[in-house]
């Protein structure tokens, strides 16, 4: 289970704000007002893990938007904790994470995490807390 408390919106773009029409402009505005409320949203996922993505840094899939660069760190990387930072640019925006894991054992980790977002001279604020959990020995047919 991961949840997200969010803070503030997102601005835009002025490489995209020059492509939208009025009515897109508003409902953008209205979809980050609505996300910058303050209420936390809570999402549950369900997903396969292979044992090379528990080992590998969970910021790596970030490498395959070439343009978007970005600055991984580990911090501390120690029995059953792992701590990262990562830091991504893509033109005017930019993202900070900071994120913390622990493996209480092999059927269970916790972890918890900030993100900074600027884009279009607004800033969002998130913080992350996450649980998973081992379900089966085999992935279900249905579940990536």
């Amino acid at each position: 289970m991961r949840k997200m408390i969010i803070c503030g919106a997102l601005g835009i773009p002025p490489e995209m704000e020059s492509q939208l029409t009025p009515e897109q402009r508003a409902r953008y505005e209205a979809a980050m007002k609505m996300m910058g409320n303050g209420k936390p949203r809570v999402r549950t996922y369900k997903g396969c893990l292979t044992e090379k993505e528990r080992t590998e840094d969970p910021f790596t899939d970030m490498n395959q938007y070439p343009k978007i660069k970005c600055r991984q760190t580990v911090i501390k990387s120690a029995g059953s904790d792992l701590e990262v930072k990562e830091s991504c640019m893509e033109e005017t925006s930019k993202a900070d994470i900071h994120m913390t894991f622990h493996a209480s054992s092999p059927e269970h980790v916790t972890g918890t995490g900030t993100i900074v977002g600027t884009m279009g001279g607004g800033t969002m604020n998130s913080n992350m807390k996450m649980e998973s959990k081992w379900l089966a020995a085999t992935c279900p047919a249905d579940v990536k």
